[in-house]
Formats: C-alpha cells, structure tokens, sequence
C-alpha cells in the first residue's frame, strides 16, 4: 500500500520502542526500591552501569542464540514458505481457475441494491483458512474481450472452487447466461510478425483519494465496448482486458482503513500549510476549498461500510507489424492504438484520483518510461496474465468499481454487442406436459 503501509509501520515501531523503553524503566524502578527496602543504600550510578555491564556480558550468548533463532524463523518464513508459495500452492490454485462468458438479456438494468448485493457476494469467493498461502491467484476476473465475430464479450475468472459463491451471487440478476469462455473465444493469431502491447494501471495518486463517481444512469461500459468493436478480429487484431480483483476480508478492512487514514495524517504532518491549526486556511480561500475536497474524499474512501478490493487493471493488444523501429523492432501503429484508446476510456474516472500507466513519469505526466513493455517488466506482466494472479493491488472500493460489477445493460448503446438472445421463462403453474388443446378461431 505504500505510504500508508510505511506510515503504520513506523506508528507500530514507534509505539514497540516506547513500550520497551517503559518496561526498561519500570524494572530499574523496582530494582531500586527492592534494594532500598532491604536496607541497602540505593546503589549509584556507576554501580548501576556496572551491573548493566556485567549483565549485558553474561547475556552475550543468550543474545546470539536469540538471534539465531530469529534467523532461523526468517529463513523459514521467507526463503522455505515462500518457495512453497510461489512454486507448489499459488500454480496450484491457478490451474483450477475457470473463465465464463456473460451473457445478459437485452433489457438489462440492474437496480443499484442489486449491483451492491451482488458485490457484497464477492467478498465470500475467498479461503478463510490460511488464506495468505494462495492468495495472488484467487483474484476475480473481469474480463473484456471480443468473440470470434468481433462483438464485444464480457467474462468472468476464478478458481472453480467458488463456483456456489458466484452462483448465489448471480441470482440478484436474473436471466444472465453464463457459458464457458473457450467456446466462444477466436483463434490466435497467425503470423510471425505479430506485434504485443502490454499496458497495466494503477492510481496515479495515493490510494487514500478516491476515484470518480459515475452515475448510474450511464453505462460507463459503453467506452470499451465501442473500441471493442472497431477491432478486426479477420485480421489478426486482438484486444483484451483484465481487471483482477482480491475482496479485503472483513477482519482486515479495519486495519486498511486506519493505514489510509494514517498516510493522510502523515502527509498533513509534513506540510506546514495542510495542518489542522494552520492559519493560512483562515486568509486563503483557495488553501481551504482544496483541504475541504481533500477531506471530503477520504470521507468517500474510510467513512462508509463499503466492501473493499485490491485492483490490477492489464490490457494486452496484438495486430500485425506495420513497420520497424529503426530498423530493428517490428511496430504496429493498430496495436499501439488500441492501447492508447484503451487508456483513454479510463479517463472517465478520472477526479481527486486518477489512472495512469505503471513506469517512471516524466514531463509532468506527458510520457512515462520504462512502462509494462520495457524488457524487466514484460517478464512478470506476461506470468501474471498467462496465470491470472494479482501482484501488488491497489485498494479500491465498492462505489468505485460498480460499473465494472455487472455486464453490459440496456443503457449501453454500442452496436454488436454479445447478448443473449432469449430468455426461457418458466412454464406456468398446472400446465399439462403434453396434449395442450389450442384453440384456432376462423
């Protein structure tokens, strides 16, 4: 998490060596008043040092041992457990991982208790016993993509062992079709000289400022499923993205709420005009709206009971070279297109937070180096999206993310988009099986 990770460090750090420096004091107190209760006269300083001194040589070899045994337990911890981790449990549970293609109705229009019932349902797709052995791939998946027409598809990812937690959460929208992805999914392309775009996101700001609201009389989907259909599968064009989701536990979204609301403390400490009892909010109006906004979207992000996700934003494009880079590198304007259009539609969250692409901003922004195509980085993105696992999320909440939460609805205008064609209803009550008369008037 960041700064808000390092601010509730150092508090806990701090508050550890306040209490042992305590401890230290109470125990030199009671051996002072033991040894004047005696009848001995209090010992003075030098003697007290001595004895220190004297001690501390003794408890030289308990204190290597001590540290050997720390040691050992971080050797253990991080070099054996986490081997296990990366190498046996966490592919383990990525195997199990299933992908279904979303196919809602055509009048789709989920009411907003039923977008946040079913959010609510997703907090459940996670292990509740030793849940931080797997955890990087046990991520929910939405997944935008087009079929092997080219209209746009929306579909979910996740270990298949949650299969019973996203049936039940699936029932607050009814008439959803749900079938398996590989289905539907086209070919891969063919061509030697197929040119890949890696593009991941994150908030450009810390995570304690919350995105733009949308509200819900629009389909903030409609962006992506209007470039989704200018992609022209035939050729050999191919774009998706993938939105990767770990739901906080309850028992830990009291600590993640104090961390971010720490970070912002720590910020105000570090700068003289942002404290509670600076002046300068009295004189300058401008100082205060800014402070009064600032607040009020950390109010947005902690002070509501909204479930909580840890968000990996990827988006891969591939298209056939157009070119070469200098001679040396295939490019392809289409796949660098896609990309570009794709950062684009995030622009629409964009408010106090905003998203920007992983690497090292420079020019105020204009241009970010080293991004998600630079050699060091395309290794990990690849494991990642080959795998689906989450690396280091970033915390989002419920309202930022409900227009993700659901497929495409009626309010989404995009032309081509992959529905359902038809709704089976059920038949009615004491209907025969067979032998219905119908009546035909002349």
């Amino acid at each position: 998490m960041g700064s808000a990770v390092r601010a509730d460090a150092q508090r806990q750090l701090g508050a550890l060596a306040s209490a042992a420096v305590t401890v230290l004091l109470i125990l030199a107190g009671m051996w002072i008043v033991t040894k004047a209760a005696s009848g001995q006269r209090a010992p003075t300083g030098r003697e007290a040092l001595r004895w220190w001194l004297s001690w501390g040589v003794h408890g030289v070899p308990w204190l290597l041992w001590g540290l050997l045994v720390v040691g050992i337990l971080l050797f253990v911890r991080y070099g054996v457990v986490e081997a296990l981790r990366w190498f046996v449990w966490i592919p383990r549970m990525a195997q199990e991982r299933v992908a279904y293609a979303v196919l809602p109705p055509g009048g789709f229009a989920p009411s907003a208790e039923a977008i946040a019932a079913f959010t609510a349902d997703l907090l459940g797709m996670r292990r509740r016993v030793l849940a931080w052995l797997d955890r990087e791939a046990t991520a929910f998946c939405i997944g935008l993509t087009t079929d092997r027409e080219g209209r746009p598809l929306m579909y979910w990812e996740f270990p298949k062992r949650f299969e019973k937690e996203l049936e039940a959460a699936c029932s607050f929208y009814p008439g959803l079709q749900l079938l398996p992805l590989r289905e539907l999914l086209p070919a891969a392309p063919q061509g030697s000289r197929i040119v890949t775009r890696r593009l991941e996101l994150r908030p450009g700001r810390p995570e304690r400022f919350p995105l733009q609201s949308i509200p819900e009389e629009t389909d903030p989907l409609q962006a992506f499923a209007a470039l989704l259909n200018t992609v022209k599968v035939p050729a050999s064009q191919r774009l998706e993205q993938r939105i990767h989701m770990v739901p906080v536990p309850p028992p830990l979204l009291a600590r993640v709420r104090r961390a971010l609301v720490g970070s912002a403390r720590a910020q105000e400490g570090r700068d003289p005009l942002a404290t509670v009892n600076s002046l300068n909010d009295r004189f300058n109006p401008a100082e205060a709206i800014e402070r009064r906004i600032e607040r009020a979207g950390l109010w947005a992000k902690v002070g509501k009971a909204e479930p909580m996700f840890r968000v990996q934003v990827l988006v891969l494009a591939l298209a056939p070279a157009d070119g070469r880079w200098l001679g040396l590198v295939d490019r392809s304007e289409v796949a660098s297109g896609l990309v570009k259009a794709v950062f684009g539609s995030w622009e629409q969250w964009a408010g106090q937070n905003y998203m920007r692409s992983v690497g090292w901003p420079v020019l105020g922004g204009l241009a970010v180096l080293f991004g998600s195509n630079s050699f060091w980085r395309r290794v990990w993105f690849d494991y990642r999206w080959r795998a689906g696992l989450v690396g280091r999320g970033r915390v989002m909440t419920s309202w930022e993310l409900w227009p993700l939460m659901k497929p495409w609805t009626k309010f989404c205008r995009a032309p081509r988009i992959r529905r359902r064609l038809g709704v089976t209803l059920a038949p009615p009550e004491n209907a025969p099986a067979d032998g219905m008369p119908i009546c035909v008037s002349a």
